[in-house]
This record gives structure tokens, sequence and C-alpha cells, in this order.
């Protein structure tokens, strides 16, 4: 995943913990389309205080601080 090794640990955290909440509000078939392996990169923006995921099949997401996250 580009872009993972620039986050510090506390947002490496954050994002497992989002990521498998995430995972788990989609049925398994959605799942395989957003596993880690889906992920084409992810950004930090800081203004916003989120986690901006895009994924191979050209959705995106932000993961939210608050642990929450939006799909886009």
């Amino acid at each position: 995943m580009k872009g993972y090794e620039k986050l510090n640990s506390s947002y490496q955290a954050s994002f497992a913990m989002i990521h498998a909440k995430h995972l788990t509000s989609m049925n398994m078939q959605q799942r395989k389309k957003y596993e880690l392996s889906q992920i084409e990169k992810i950004e930090l923006n800081r203004d916003k205080k989120r986690l901006e995921i895009q994924y191979n099949n050209g959705n995106k997401a932000y993961y939210n601080t608050d642990l929450s996250w939006e799909e886009i």
C-alpha cells in the first residue's frame, strides 16, 4: 500500500482499527473488493485529520480520527 510507510504508528493503528470495522460492515463478496491487497494508496490529510484511502477499483474512503469512515 503506497503511503502506509509514511504514517506514524498512531495513524497506522487507527488505520488498522477502522479498516477492520469497515470490512465488518460488508458482506463477504464486497469485502474482497476492499481487502488490504486492494488498497492502492493511503494519504494523510493533516488539515482534515483523516486518512484518504484509494482502492484499485477506483473507490475512495475517508478514515476519520474518531474511528468512523465515509465512502466517497
